[in-house]
């Protein structure tokens, strides 16, 4: 596989679980998990969705795709899941806006507390965002943070497989 390996190395160095995420018929599925090697580990499964204005995941895909295209994978109000879950319209804009401005996404007890999550973009040779790669894991007992290192580990990994992709011819 061609991400395998870099998703594997991913994990390792940042001590977290990697999930490469796509979006397909308006929704932002699992495609690939790789566990974390810590002890502490995300009850994730591939193939299944994930919402999407709740996971770094899904922000990174969201913040690159035009408007109307990214309302077919929400539905306002959004869904709360904890009380940092982002769930009015206006709020959701700044948050893609200001994820697509710095090149990554971030997530910190939206979706489940305790938890926190760096999301980046893969592009084709398009140009075109076609999944994104997330970093995962615990906020406190694991090396896993959300912090510079960890964040480079993540959009690098992300560049990485973007630039595979355009080698490939289709």
């Amino acid at each position: 596989n061609l991400a395998e390996e870099g998703l594997k190395s991913l994990a390792q160095k940042g001590r977290g679980t990697v999930h490469l995420g796509m979006p397909l018929n308006g929704r932002i599925i699992v495609a690939a998990k790789i566990e974390s090697p810590e002890r502490i580990q995300l009850a994730t499964k591939v193939g299944v969705d994930i919402p999407p204005h709740a996971s770094a995941l899904g922000k990174a895909i969201l913040a690159q795709m035009p408007k109307k295209e990214r309302n077919q994978y929400l539905s306002f109000p959004l869904k709360k899941f904890t009380g940092k879950t982002i769930t009015g319209q206006k709020n959701f804009e700044a948050e893609l806006a200001s994820t697509e401005k710095r090149g990554y996404a971030l997530e910190t007890e939206e979706e489940h507390q305790g938890v926190g999550c760096i999301g980046a973009p893969v592009f084709d040779k398009s140009g075109k965002c076609v999944a994104a790669v997330s970093l995962s894991g615990p906020l406190q007992g694991t090396p896993f943070a959300l912090d510079k290192k960890h964040i480079q580990l993540a959009t690098a990994q992300a560049k990485a497989i973007s630039s595979a992709l355009e080698g490939l011819a289709f």
